[in-house]
């Protein structure tokens, strides 16, 4: 088979620009993945609203997000005196799979250091210790 400079320069070409239409595509893909994680984050925080409570025991947290390595990216403190636990629930569960979405998308790392949960407590609203 004889080489062509002239056909080889058109696949060079070829594989160039999808390779640019690929990055591009991820590019948008991550940007439209922002801005779900965005909405979904400002849902959680409308759903929790101020966190008041009456004593600890209604005082808990929830994971949010991903890190690239696993594990939550943080938490968000709750109160179950005043909060749709099922709805809050299931929309840390679409926050952290976005989040895994994005990292991937995106090609994030990270530090995999393990984000500890935290100590909640009642002072007049569910806090950290």
């Amino acid at each position: 088979m004889k080489w062509h400079y002239k056909s080889s320069k058109y696949i060079l070409l070829a594989l160039l620009m999808s390779s640019i239409l690929c990055a591009s595509n991820n590019k948008t893909i991550a940007e439209e993945l922002q801005i779900k994680l965005e909405s979904v984050l400002k849902e959680i925080d409308t759903l929790i609203g101020e966190a008041k409570c009456d004593n600890d025991n209604q005082c808990g947290y929830i994971e949010i997000g991903r890190k690239p390595c696993g594990g939550p990216a943080g938490h968000k403190i709750y109160s179950s005196n005043n909060t749709e636990l099922p709805l809050l629930f299931e929309a840390s569960k679409d926050h952290a799979k976005l989040s895994k979405e994005y990292n991937i998308i995106t090609g994030l790392v990270s530090d995999c250091s393990v984000v500890m949960p935290p100590i909640v407590k009642c002072n007049i609203k569910c806090v950290s210790e």
